[in-house]
């Protein structure tokens, strides 16, 4: 949260002058938007914690920016939720694929017939080999 000299001013419980001559010694530090609220504690301790005492458009702030935050994250969240919801949904079909070929499986062995279980038969050997046909002329 960024503040202008007055309100930093009164948050440290200093003088605008004070807060000029930190600014012009380098001793702290301000952007094109204002001082950082941690800048000001920085350089000048803890802040007055009376609520009473901060400007009603700091208290704005700070409420601005905690529901910005809390917006963020429940989005953040709710992206989390539908990724995970479709990484279910997936997994659920991949495991009804899974047991319906096991099914199928299951039923093909139940109805495979007894001979057909042990050794299958064997080709049937041609007589004479490689050579054979040599010695059929």
């Amino acid at each position: 949260m960024f503040l202008n000299v007055s309100q930093a001013a009164k948050l440290a419980g200093v003088t605008r002058n004070t807060i000029y001559r930190a600014l012009k010694s380098g001793r702290m530090s301000q952007t094109e938007r204002g001082i950082d609220l941690a800048e000001l504690e920085r350089c000048f301790g803890p802040l007055k914690a009376d609520t009473e005492q901060q400007p009603e458009a700091v208290r704005d702030a700070q409420q601005e920016q905690i529901l910005s935050v809390m917006a963020e994250h429940s989005a953040m969240l709710r992206e989390q939720l539908e990724f995970t919801k479709a990484q279910l949904e997936q997994a659920q079909e991949r495991e009804r694929r899974l047991l319906d070929i096991v099914e199928q499986q299951s039923r093909l062995l139940a109805h495979q017939p007894a001979q057909e279980q042990q050794h299958p038969p064997e080709p049937a050997r041609q007589e004479g080999g490689l050579f054979g046909w040599l010695n059929r002329r």
